[in-house]
Formats: C-alpha cells, structure tokens, sequence
C-alpha cells in the first residue's frame, strides 16, 4: 500500500507530458517522509518513497517543503544506514536534485543582484550626461523632418539617443556594462560622423564622450574594488561542511571499488522515475568538488 501510495503521489505530482512537475502540499510531503520512518526495514517503500521526493524536487518550489520537514532528515538516513546499497543511488539522485535546485536559484539570485547593479551604475552615468550642459542635444531621437535634414538616415544607419538609453534601463534591456557603453558611444559618435569638425554639435559630442569614457573608466575601477572587498581567496567550510569531512567514509563493494564512484557515477534519472540526468559523486573520493559551492542540506554518515 505504501509503494503504491507513493507511486500514486508521483504521478499526481507532474502533468499530462510527464514533464512539468506541480507545487505539492505541505503533508503530501510530511506523508511521503512518513512512509519510510513507518516501514525503516523496506527497501521497495524507501526506494519508492525516494524517488516520489526526487520528482517532486524537480520544482524548485517544493524543495523547501522537503528540506524544511522535520522528519526530512531522520527518514532519509534511517533509509540510507539500513539499505546503503540498494537505496544509496536513490538517495544521491534526491540529494543531487535539491543541490542543482539550490545551485540555480543562487545563480539567479546572483544574477538578479548583477543586474541590478548593472542598473545602478549604468543609471547614473546616463543621469549625469544628462544633466551636462550639452546633455539636452541628445537627449531625444534625432528628428530629420523637423531638423531639416533629410539626408540623416542616409548617413547614420543606426540611431541613438541618451533617452532611448534610459527607456531600456528601465526596460532591463541592457545585460552587460559593454551593451550600455556601446549604446552611449553611438550615440556621440553619430553625432561626429553627421555633424563636421569644428561645428558647435561636433564638438558637443566629443566632449560628453570624452567625459562618458571617464566616468566609464572609474566606474569599472571602483566595480573592480568592490568586488575585491567582498571576495574571499580559498575555501571556507561552513559547520555542515566539516562534518561531511569528519565524518563521511568510503563504502567499497566486494571489489573494493567505491560504491558511490565507479569513476563518477552517472545516474540516469529516467531509470529512476525522473527525468533529467545527474552527475554526482562520492564526498570522500571527490570531496572537493562536492564541499565546492552551497554544500548540501543533509550529511549522511556512510
């Protein structure tokens, strides 16, 4: 019954394709975790049990409930101390499963805090070209018609403008510092290609760029700085970390090979009951790659 019921809790849990796994309850989880604290001796309810968890971590939005159930940790050991091998890659896939999701929303949390950045900076730079005395000039797309200059866009074949500039600030357009300075430059250096040497919008132009490339220039020295503030050279383990270190031991078959790292073992989630491949390996024979990072949310004692 309970093989069955997790199997069941599996297959509700993902849509018609088999591909997009759904937000799960709360005690759909706590019932899951149950099931293997209730029957600690069987191996087809743990192995079921696991793989209905590592289906349901898929969603990054139900790995909090696995991570922050109370039984999450006592049943996921009971499982691994009573069948280490029949139930050890089942776990590493769920393991492995909840570190890539942890992995990805810090990159995107990080990537999240770049751009905003990106934004901040980029933003005022932009306001004080703006706010130059000659920033008016460029502030808006250059109008042929109403300038009088037919020939414009026979000559300039990609315009641009600080305002145009300051709309895809605002519209997140801009993912690197290089795409911000490429836009600005153009827009000086359309100016400087229309308008000849020594006229009055000639000159304009060339003192803002000379003016944008310094601001450019020290912007990118202090980003440099401050990133080197917050940097940190070497690894720094946290207490979870250590303890993977103290206390996780090789587990060898009758042929003294690892049994979590037959070279690096890759387990085909597909024969799992999931749907992406994972790589992992074994923390004592690859304990630098897997201290490396946001470590992991249980230390199992192998």
């Amino acid at each position: 019954v309970q093989v069955e019921g997790c199997a069941v809790l599996e297959l509700l849990s993902v849509d018609a394709s088999n591909e997009v796994v759904h937000t799960v309850p709360s005690h759909v989880v706590d019932a899951v975790l149950g099931s293997i604290m209730a029957h600690p001796g069987s191996i087809d309810v743990g192995e079921a049990a696991i793989n209905c968890l590592t289906t349901f971590a898929c969603n990054a939005e139900n790995v909090p409930l696995i991570e922050g159930n109370g039984k999450a940790r006592g049943a996921l050991e009971t499982a691994f101390k009573n069948h280490p091998r029949e139930l050890g890659l089942p776990l590493l896939a769920l393991l492995g499963e909840l570190m890539q999701v942890r992995k990805d929303l810090a990159g995107a949390r990080a990537e999240e805090r770049r751009l905003l950045e990106l934004r901040s900076r980029c933003s005022e730079i932009l306001k004080s070209l703006q706010n130059h005395e000659h920033g008016w000039v460029f502030a808006t797309p250059v109008n042929p018609v109403e300038l009088g200059i037919d020939d414009y866009f026979d000559i300039i074949k990609k315009p641009m403008d600080l305002g145009t500039i300051g709309e895809k600030l605002d519209q997140e357009l801009y993912h690197s510092f290089e795409d911000f300075r490429a836009d600005v430059q153009l827009t000086f250096e359309n100016a400087m290609k229309y308008n000849e040497e020594q006229t009055v919008v000639h000159d304009m132009a060339k003192a803002l760029k000379k003016k944008f490339d310094l601001d450019y220039n020290k912007m990118l020295m202090s980003l440099d700085e401050d990133h080197a503030e917050n940097s940190t050279t070497g690894v720094e383990y946290d207490d979870d970390q250590r303890r993977i270190l103290l206390n996780t031991q090789q587990k060898c078959d009758i042929e003294g090979r690892c049994f979590f790292h037959p070279e690096i073992q890759m387990i085909r989630r597909t024969e799992l009951g999931c749907r992406k491949v994972l790589l992992y390996s074994c923390p004592r024979c690859e304990l630098d790659s897997a201290l490396d990072g946001a470590g992991v949310p249980w230390v199992l004692k192998l």
